[in-house]
């Protein structure tokens, strides 16, 4: 799966958009300033992230229920920095768009949960 980080890397490297293999979104002050925009790619809707120096770009829409994750919170799950949908609190990995699931134990409920990525 690549992410619209990796996808911005090849597009900056000469990939297919614009003059110069890039389209610009916005400047990095202004993202930075802000902390996080919606932006349209390619006709693509994109919410931009600026975290602990780091930029992220996800789809702007959660693909769990399509909340709007530009306006989601900014969370600490074990290590791994998320947005979390403000709708159903849906956690999605900034670094590669991963969703996350809170689990549980079924043969003791009463433990402490956590966020896993699907499928491990």
């Amino acid at each position: 799966m690549r992410t619209w980080g990796q996808m911005f890397a090849d597009m900056a490297e000469g990939g297919d958009a614009g003059e110069g293999g890039y389209e610009r979104a916005c400047s990095l002050s202004e993202l930075q300033a802000a902390g996080r925009k919606r932006v349209t790619v390619q006709g693509r809707i994109v919410a931009l992230f600026h975290v602990s120096g780091q930029v992220y770009a996800l789809d702007h829409f959660c693909y769990h229920a399509g909340g709007p994750l530009e306006l989601g919170d900014i969370e600490d799950s074990h290590g791994r920095l998320c947005v979390v949908c403000p709708w159903h609190r849906h956690s999605i990995t900034l670094d590669t768009g991963e969703s996350l699931y809170t689990s549980i134990n079924p043969a003791n409920p009463k433990e402490k949960k956590y966020n896993s990525l699907k499928g491990s």
